[in-house]
């Protein structure tokens, strides 16, 4: 399946968010993850289907300003 992740065009064998995230080897509680520009609570990543072409962004805590 063909998805941007951050801007940018993956093609992952992929069905869920979940899995997603796994296989781009992220972990932990210190990022967020929206779809299509939606926020998506860690609670249902299992059962956020992709679809072909979604956008998907993964957003981790910066230090500066």
């Amino acid at each position: 399946m063909q998805l941007f992740v951050n801007g940018e065009m993956n093609d992952v064998p992929v069905s869920t968010l979940a899995e997603l995230i796994a296989l781009l080897g992220h972990s932990g509680d210190s990022f967020a993850v929206a779809v299509d520009g939606d926020h998506v609570p860690k609670h249902s990543w299992s059962e956020s289907k992709l679809a072909e072409h979604q956008s998907v962004e993964i957003i981790a805590p910066m230090q500066g300003g």
